[in-house]
């Protein structure tokens, strides 16, 4: 049962660093307030914010063919499933106390 708990908070989580990237806001951060206090409580405090306006980019930024891009990118994949392997661990150990 609790992981089944953990997958959905997890997976929640996840979904509000993917609503908060489409609304003009960073992605990981939001991902951890969701993973600290709760999916819920994070969406709703996104929802209640205003989308940030965008910049618009340069041709080849906005392709994606940069590898500086791809790199920033699998620096975020990265650290995110860092972080949540992290809690993961940290949970289980506790939990199988």
């Amino acid at each position: 049962m609790e992981i089944l708990i953990l997958v959905v908070w997890l997976g929640g989580a996840i979904a509000v660093g993917y609503a908060a990237a489409q609304r003009g806001r960073g992605d990981v951060a939001w991902f951890l307030l969701a993973v600290i206090l709760s999916p819920l409580l994070a969406v709703l405090i996104l929802l209640a914010c205003p989308a940030e306006e965008r910049a618009p980019r340069s041709v080849p930024e906005a392709a994606g063919d940069s590898a500086w891009t791809r790199g920033i990118s699998l620096a975020r994949l990265t650290l995110a499933v860092g972080l949540v392997a992290v809690v993961i661990v940290f949970i289980l150990r506790f939990a199988l106390r």
